[in-house]
């Protein structure tokens, strides 16, 4: 679901990296049958979030990142909206309120600070 979000987005994506940490599940094997789309995968054993995240940064060339957990689901515009608001050289991060789906479907908003 996540990265159907990601390709169903109506501004596309430049790059798409799927960064993989260690993971036990079928991650490499729903990353790479993606590949035909566009999607690259990359394997790392960080065991930390952070380091994961910046892997996954340096793997790519793109002007902008979006990163992106394997339980998000993105609106079809989201990368649209997010970089409209960019465009202003005064922002250099934008972000959304939190839309929750499964058990609760609570939308959570976040405050900058």
């Amino acid at each position: 679901e996540c990265l159907d979000s990601i390709l169903a987005q109506s501004f596309p994506p430049v790059d798409i990296v799927v960064v993989d940490d260690a993971s036990t599940d079928e991650t490499a094997a729903v990353a790479r049958s993606y590949a035909p789309r566009g999607v690259r995968f990359l394997r790392v054993r960080h065991h930390d979030p952070h380091p994961t995240r910046r892997a996954g940064i340096a793997a790519t060339s793109s002007d902008f990142v979006c990163c992106v957990d394997a339980d998000d689901r993105l609106t079809p515009r989201y990368l649209e909206q997010g970089l409209l608001a960019l465009r202003d050289p005064e922002v250099a991060l934008a972000y959304s309120p939190i839309q929750e789906f499964g058990m609760s479907r609570r939308l959570r908003q976040l405050s900058p600070g």
